[in-house]
């Protein structure tokens, strides 16, 4: 039975009615002063504090070599965009990032709310989902800092917004954004992992109403896309990958005592880096590394710290910080992967020991006090533990239904983001925990809403 003219006209005026007062409310919370109550302060100099960024002087005077020579993070964001723009004008890095920053929220929080509708949630758990993203503190801490955070949220959440688009009338422009915004997120942040982006691409096309030829094409050209930076490092460097951090993120992650480091040292099972080193800076300003000819007139690569900082942080002199884009880092991290792998082989009850404690990290059950905030992160953070295993047990006992309905498909891509967040945020990285879950809080946000929908859902039936 076909609904009635007054139902629709009534669903798209509450429709509407809920988008004004989400975005009122956003904007409310988004406006100084209530918003420096909470965010951290929003200065262009920072980024000279963050490992991530090379030195904004080196890139406004060398751009597309600090761009192409770039290793220890996938360039779009921190050196093309960021350094593009500072290279036009530095004084517009402030307005800019604060607009830009404002602008992408809002626009998740649109997408959201048309998700929610999508997956036909109800008004009233709609309404939760929108007010729990305005009023996440991570996002009122991370949106305006200079970072990929924001950036990083968006493009997850227009992936899925194209993904449902995409699984409604199977058209190759909704595909190709999806894949775009999935390919934005591997060339933006090493977190995201080349092989994420290319199995998402992937399983959206597996999962596609009918696929042609179109798709198929369309599917190849953005995966090469992703593997743009992969093969550059490749073909400059040597190595195989979107960015040399990883082993500086498995040495911070492997929390074996020194002494026992010291003690495989001297039998020559691990490497000097590891053990006098492992993460700290000293072993760029060392040069332990020979660097070859070819790299000699690079800049940011053969200058061991950055040309800025703040005062009160950890430097070589009142003026310097780290500059983690050094050849030698490359070297190291070869070492650092290498020692760290023997490492949790040969002594998994430490790897798990911090495994445990980045799972409060990751879902912000550790706040301290019992203030009205850290109240409501512990109770999201239990809310969004249990996302992926209700999730995938909700999937495993309606697989015909899932995978024939539309709107039930968004369910397995948001699964698959959910399983790949974890294994990324608590099993690979450590600390930050909270920082990592952040591009994928639209994922959590409506996973928890589909459940809480489903619930509520069999509760009216019984009643």
């Amino acid at each position: 039975m076909l609904p009635s003219l007054k139902s629709v006209y009534k669903n798209i005026n509450s429709s509407r009615i809920l988008f004004a007062v989400l975005t009122a409310i956003f904007l409310a919370a988004s406006i100084p002063p209530y918003y420096k109550l909470f965010s951290v302060p929003h200065n262009p100099r920072d980024t000279q504090l963050l490992m991530q960024c090379l030195d904004l002087e080196w890139m406004k005077k060398a751009f597309w070599e600090c761009v192409i020579y770039n290793h220890y993070q996938p360039p779009l964001f921190f050196n093309f965009f960021l350094g593009g723009v500072y290279k036009i004008s530095p004084g517009l890095i402030h307005p800019l990032f604060y607009s830009l920053s404002l602008g992408l929220s809002l626009l998740s929080l649109w997408a959201l709310i048309w998700l929610c509708e999508r997956l036909n949630l109800s008004r009233w758990i709609t309404l939760i989902v929108g007010l729990s993203y305005i009023f996440q503190p991570s996002r009122i801490e991370l949106e305006h800092f200079v970072f990929y955070t924001a950036p990083c949220l968006f493009s997850l959440t227009f992936s899925l917004y194209f993904f449902r688009r995409f699984m409604d009338r199977n058209r190759t422009i909704d595909f190709l954004f999806f894949s775009i915004f999935s390919a934005a997120l591997t060339l933006m942040n090493s977190s995201f992992h080349y092989v994420w982006a290319i199995g998402a691409i992937l399983f959206a096309l597996f999962l596609a109403p009918a696929r042609n030829m179109q798709l198929k094409i369309t599917a190849a050209a953005v995966c090469l896309l992703v593997l743009v930076v992969p093969l550059k490092n490749f073909f400059v460097f040597g190595f195989l990958g979107s960015s040399s951090c990883a082993g500086f993120v498995l040495a911070d992650r492997i929390n074996v005592p020194q002494d026992i480091k010291e003690a495989h040292l001297s039998k020559g099972e691990v490497s000097t880096v590891f053990v006098e080193n492992g993460r700290d800076c000293r072993i760029l300003p060392y040069k332990q590394f020979p660097i070859p000819e070819k790299f000699k007139n690079i800049q940011s690569l053969t200058q061991p710290v950055k040309d800025y900082a703040p005062p009160g942080v950890r430097t070589w002199s009142p003026q310097r910080v780290i500059n983690y884009n050094h050849y030698s880092s490359l070297e190291a991290n070869k070492l650092l992967i290498k020692d760290s792998l023997w490492l949790v082989k040969k002594y998994p009850s430490y790897y798990w020991e911090v495994t445990k404690y980045q799972v409060g990290k990751f879902f912000s059950l550790e706040g301290k006090g019992e203030t009205l905030v850290s109240l409501w992160m512990k109770i999201q953070g239990w809310v969004f533990l249990l996302c992926f295993p209700l999730g995938a047990i909700f999937f495993l006992s309606r697989i015909k239904q899932t995978l024939q309905d539309p709107s039930q498909k968004l369910i397995l891509i948001l699964l698959y983001h959910l399983a790949y967040s974890l294994f990324i945020g608590i099993l690979i990285c450590c600390g930050d925990g909270e920082r990592y879950r952040y591009p994928f809080e639209t994922c959590y946000l409506l996973m928890a809403g589909f459940l809480l929908n489903e619930l509520w859902v069999k509760l009216l039936r019984r009643g």
